[in-house]
């Protein structure tokens, strides 16, 4: 459920393939290894990985479906035999359903940013509304006090002929 709305319903796997965005791979290097030669490594080889963190001796990369296992396997085993002895291991796994379940509760948090946005645009559009019709309210009103006074004016002087 997000913000009240039944979102999802299926197994596990079924959410996970549905809702999931790709694949998981996490990288444990040695003490002495490069972090940073490691991460470019694979984001050169594989375009679709985005470094999601990296620490210590663990790099995890989020990569995108549209990448075939054997491909992603075939990087891995290469980064491995090239920058020896940089990789102890790696891991490729499919998203967690904690991580579906946290996408759905980023997207619940970006549809309360956008509706306190629109309500704020809408305040704004309520409060330039009225402030264009007080002003032109008020152009009316300097436009029609003379014409008054000068047809009032013309009224009494007619009353006063009329009595004279």
């Amino acid at each position: 459920m997000v913000a009240g709305e039944f979102k999802c319903f299926g197994s596990v796997q079924h959410l996970k393939a549905k809702f999931g965005d790709g694949y998981t791979i996490i990288l444990r290097t040695n003490a002495a290894a490069d972090i940073d030669i490691l991460t470019q490594y694979i984001t050169e080889h594989l375009p679709e990985a985005t470094l999601k963190e990296k620490h210590n001796k663990m790099i995890h990369f989020r990569v995108a479906t549209t990448i075939k296992l054997y491909e992603m396997f075939n990087v891995l085993e290469r980064a491995r035999v090239e920058l020896s002895p940089a990789i102890e291991d790696y891991t490729v796994t499919q998203v967690t359903l904690d991580d579906v379940f946290v996408s759905f509760a980023k997207h619940q948090d970006e549809e309360k940013v956008f509706l306190n946005e629109s309500k704020a645009v809408d305040t704004l559009l309520s409060k330039v509304s009225n402030l264009t019709a007080r002003i032109i309210q008020n152009k009316q009103n300097r436009i029609d006090k003379p014409l008054k006074r000068n047809i009032f004016s013309k009224l009494i002087n007619r009353k006063k002929f009329s009595l004279v």
